[in-house]
């Protein structure tokens, strides 16, 4: 058979058939999603990983225009490009893969040389760029996402002091109800040395009135600290209500947040209640003691 005619009877074949590939749409649709929840898996772990070293800082209410927060919001905000890059490359996927399933939709098979076959091809193209792209970008931003963790560790967050606000406002309460049992002592302390005063009048008054005088002035002084601890009370009870109606949906308080006054006022006024408990508790000893000197030497 002479060449020629070989070659134009594959053409005439060929045309007869039109020279088109046929496939089952079920097969391509199958291997389509194979290969889409693949890049879906790998893009979500990629991301996972990237939130995962990024940590708390988002979260941090810092303001960047100083150092380190400056250079940890850039580093933050490169991590956010290349997650914003990843997150579009698979949206074109998804979109791409969407697309073909509904040009196809009540197809048993597509063909070459149809808009079907043409989505098809559009999607494995896309497929298969995002695939080298989130190598790519993927190891990128996981690179920048591990610097920046380690930057975070090391020269953010040992300066930025936390408060659980739940656990502070019961710490506080707690320190508060010391306040109480001081109260609740000085007031059994008071009874007791108002019985020792009603017997050393009876049994002494006449014979040392100016020692009766100096031990009822003691008595003075020990019993109107009840009111003044009272006070005490009541403005650091106020102090602590403050900031447990501020911070009602407010889990956690940073130190570099305008929000942490909370934490630094109601610290001051515990600080100045101490300081004028510690006053009224050395008033009130030194007036016991001296009470105490002055039976002494009466029942010598």
């Amino acid at each position: 058979m002479p060449k020629y005619f070989h070659y134009s009877l594959i053409f005439f074949l060929c045309f007869l058939s039109s020279c088109k590939f046929y496939y089952k749409t079920s097969e391509v649709n199958a291997k389509l999603n194979a290969s889409v929840n693949s890049v879906n898996a790998q893009c979500n772990e990629v991301i996972t990983k990237i939130n995962t070293l990024q940590g708390t800082f988002a979260s941090i209410p810092c303001k960047s225009n100083n150092e380190p927060f400056k250079s940890a919001a850039l580093l933050s905000e490169e991590i956010n490009l290349g997650k914003a890059t990843i997150t579009n490359e698979l949206k074109i996927v998804n979109e791409a893969h969407a697309s073909f399933k509904e040009s196809t939709k009540g197809k048993n098979a597509i063909s070459s040389g149809t808009p079907e076959w043409g989505v098809l091809k559009t999607t494995k193209k896309s497929i298969k760029k995002t695939l080298k792209s989130l190598q790519k970008n993927g190891a990128t931003t996981i690179e920048t996402a591990t610097k920046f963790n380690k930057y975070l560790n090391e020269y953010v967050m040992p300066f930025v002091k936390v408060c659980q606000t739940s656990s502070y406002v019961v710490q506080s309460q707690s320190s508060l109800n010391q306040y109480k049992k001081i109260k609740e002592n000085l007031l059994t302390q008071t009874k007791e040395f108002s019985v020792q005063v009603a017997s050393f009048e009876q049994k002494y008054g006449k014979d040392f009135p100016n020692q009766l005088m100096e031990i009822k002035n003691d008595l003075t002084i020990i019993l109107s600290s009840v009111p003044l601890l009272d006070r005490i009370y009541t403005k650091t009870n106020e102090a602590i209500q403050t900031v447990t109606n501020k911070t009602a949906n407010l889990p956690t308080i940073y130190s570099c947040a305008e929000n942490w006054v909370l934490v630094t006022d109601l610290d001051a006024a515990f600080q100045k209640s101490q300081t004028e408990i510690d006053a009224i508790q050395l008033q009130i000893n030194t007036a016991q003691n001296h009470i105490q000197t002055i039976f002494n030497q009466m029942n010598k």
